[in-house]
């Protein structure tokens, strides 16, 4: 969950900021943007080649609270392009300045938690590294450690934990309970659109294999919807297996299949990069055949991400589901079981 957690914000930043032609002009410090999407790329690095030791209790912490981090910014940021994006009438420039400002505290705020990831990184590594690990992790861990002295990542790491622990209760603190509260009271005019998700997912006495569509363009909140779809007490115990992966314009099978893998295997066996597409895939429908499962395609840009994975989620007609959102009608349509989607449309 983290991989797609940090792959989706950083999307989400190259859309709306980075790229030549942005979708749209935004008063925001270039600089600070460029910080936080350098910062999730060397995470991002860290976590795609699997350099995090799952048998650490530390490094499984600190992967979780990367996921939260990034899922929490995003939503936040989605909620502010969404009023952007919808702004009208005579309050419109009102609007748009008061979202303005929210949008670079929440993009200051996630610039310094990142960072705090980044140093407890570090510090992780190098206390590993002291401590004489196996073979396997030394290898891993001076790999890591030396990629960070190339990128001078190491100066000014040797502060002390009690100063890592402030810096943590500043900014992960205040990030996380005011995203969450804000993520709860601002989700205005989704209520619907949740309940009938759920219900689609949940309720409907369909057991064959059914693929739930959401179309909207993006900053609407689509990710945000679904991520509170997604961990909602009655999902989480009505299907035995959740995998989440974020596809992107680009999408890249193999990874797909990786964090697919990540998400329903507890086993860091299944973290292997010496397999192929094919194994991968069959991996994957093993772990998931005769399970109750729910897999959410997050961001799919084409019919041919969706053709290149379907073959791996079997259809034992338990009432497993597949929730998908996309930017582009024709590619919901294309997925969805009845060829229609649940169009994701803002509210004044």
């Amino acid at each position: 969950m983290a991989y797609a957690a940090v792959t989706s914000l950083k999307g989400t930043l190259y859309l709306h900021f980075l790229q030549s032609q942005p979708r749209l002009s935004l008063q925001v410090k270039q600089e600070i943007v460029n910080s936080l999407h350098e910062n999730l790329g060397f995470l991002l690095e860290i976590l795609e080649k699997s350099e995090i030791a799952y048998n650490n209790s530390a490094m499984k912490d600190l992967e979780a609270e990367m996921r939260d981090v990034a899922f929490e910014a995003e939503a936040r940021i989605e909620m502010e392009l969404r009023s952007i994006y919808l702004a009208k009438g005579w309050t419109k420039r009102i609007r748009i300045k008061a979202s303005l400002l929210r949008l670079r505290g929440i993009l200051n705020e996630a610039v310094k938690q990142t960072d705090y990831l980044k140093k407890k990184l570090i510090k992780i590594s190098a206390k590993q590294l002291a401590k004489g690990p196996s073979q396997g992790e030394r290898i891993t861990d001076v790999s890591l450690l030396g990629r960070m002295r190339q990128r001078g990542l190491l100066h000014g790491s040797t502060s002390s934990q009690p100063d890592l622990e402030r810096e943590n209760n500043i900014t992960g603190s205040k990030f996380s309970k005011n995203a969450s509260i804000k993520f709860g009271s601002r989700m205005v005019g989704c209520n619907e659109e949740f309940k009938t998700i759920m219900d689609q997912l949940t309720k409907q006495s369909a057991k064959q294999l059914q693929v739930v569509s959401i179309v909207g363009m993006g900053g609407i909140g689509k990710t945000t919807l679904t991520r509170k779809v997604y961990e909602d007490s009655s999902i989480i115990s009505h299907f035995y297996m959740r995998a989440w992966v974020t596809v992107s314009q680009e999408h890249n099978l193999p990874q797909m299949l990786q964090c697919l893998l990540g998400c329903v295997s507890a086993s860091s066996d299944e973290q292997s990069n010496n397999d192929d597409q094919g194994q991968l895939a069959n991996r994957l429908r093993k772990h998931l055949k005769e399970q109750r499962y729910l897999i959410v395609m997050d961001d799919i840009w084409s019919s041919t991400a969706w053709d290149s994975v379907q073959r791996c989620f079997p259809n034992d007609n338990n009432g497993s589901r597949i929730l998908l959102t996309s930017r582009l009608r024709e590619v919901a349509e294309y997925a969805s079981s009845d060829r229609r989607c649940k169009q994701l449309r803002g509210r004044e």
